[in-house]
């Protein structure tokens, strides 16, 4: 699921003319970022470090892997974002995360909280770059794509 996220992510941004923060360097973050804002937050979070035990006939040890491009901690922060933007409550998203994941979300809401940066980002008023008034002037006169 985290990865069909990354990819939609992937998906819709292509087409933005404007370039992520700190520049196409950074694409493969801001989907992953994307992905989150999208939804789908607790898939990426919950995937993006694994780890197991494993025992065979003739062998046993540890093994682990990584998805996407941010850290576990990461993604639960920019979930975090989410979840406070959207004002939905911790034990929602808590109930669904991996309990190792519990309580850094617990934690990056605390400092959210205190920060005073989700106000912040309320506050933004939506303008439309001039590229988005004139689709939205093509759309009214009927041209297609």
């Amino acid at each position: 699921m985290a990865t069909f996220a990354h990819e939609l992510a992937h998906y819709l941004t292509a087409t933005c003319i404007e370039e992520p923060p700190g520049g196409w360097d950074n694409w493969e973050f801001a989907t992953d970022i994307t992905a989150t804002f999208l939804g789908f937050g607790i898939f990426m979070a919950n995937s993006a470090f694994n780890f197991r035990q494993f025992s065979e006939i003739d062998s046993q040890g540890w093994s682990y892997s990584r998805n996407g491009y941010l850290t576990e901690t990461e993604h639960v922060y920019a979930l975090a974002i989410f979840l406070c933007l959207k004002n939905i409550p911790f034990d929602t998203a808590a109930h669904h995360l991996k309990p190792s994941l519990r309580k850094i979300l617990k934690k990056s809401l605390k400092e959210l909280s205190k920060s005073g940066c989700i106000e912040e980002l309320l506050a933004i008023k939506y303008v439309p770059s001039a590229y988005n008034k004139l689709s939205q002037q093509d759309a009214a006169n009927g041209a297609s794509a």
